[in-house]
């Protein structure tokens, strides 16, 4: 019968939850953060990591997209002024 991961670190922690198995509590949570540090690393080492052209190209890019996005703004708030002033010139 195959035992999936899931399933043998479930028993590992059934096992290493009753008394008396220290070793077995130690490997246990040795193992449990073996595997976080795994996940983690990636992460850890690109927040450690100096800066580099990708991350100037993106930020460039994010400033590109925030300044075209303030232009429609203005200028879809300047078009609504200009209709206003528009409707207030014509009803005199």
């Amino acid at each position: 019968m195959r035992h999936g991961f899931l399933t043998q670190v479930k028993a590992l922690y059934r096992v290493s939850a009753q008394e008396g198995n220290e070793s077995i509590k130690w490997t246990h949570t040795i193992f449990v953060l073996l595997i976080i540090l795994v996940e983690l690393g990636p992460i850890i080492v690109k927040l450690l990591s100096p800066r580099g052209p990708y991350d100037a190209r993106v930020d460039n890019e994010n400033k590109s997209v925030m300044i075209d996005m303030d232009n429609s703004v203005i200028e879809k708030r300047l078009s609504t002024i200009q209709n206003r002033r528009k409707r207030i010139y014509f009803e005199r």
